[in-house]
């Protein structure tokens, strides 16, 4: 098995705080802005403060790709909502592999657990 291949087994596999952590840290490496959070009242008071009318046309126009009762929430390119209970779904893990593929020092704090 490849190294790209055992990372990508461990992405798919890990937990979901794990896997949250490792998109945080590829975001903050690749100043991507984070668009995956936990479904929870602090998503709400720290992302849409004071912008309640934001926050109602998101989820009006996020349609059926919105629940308030899954874990997490994705923000899309057009600021609409998706939510799943599979972080899997909202993270592209092909982007993460690649680039801890590239840059193997951003993984490196999980190497012991790609062996």
């Amino acid at each position: 098995m490849t190294r790209k291949q055992k990372i990508r087994e461990y992405l798919e596999n890990c937990s979901d705080s794990t896997l949250m952590e490792i998109y945080t840290g590829y975001c903050n490496q690749t100043d991507t802005e984070l668009t995956v959070f936990d479904n929870d009242e602090d998503f709400y008071s720290e992302i849409y403060r004071n912008r309640e009318q934001e926050l109602a046309r998101a989820i009006w126009a996020s349609g059926n790709t919105y629940n308030f009762t899954d874990n997490y929430i994705g923000i899309t390119a057009y600021a609409n909502f998706t939510t799943s209970n599979d972080l899997r779904f909202l993270i592209d893990i092909d982007t993460i592999t690649d680039y801890a593929t590239d840059n193997p020092s951003f993984i490196e704090p999980f190497n012991s657990k790609l062996k």
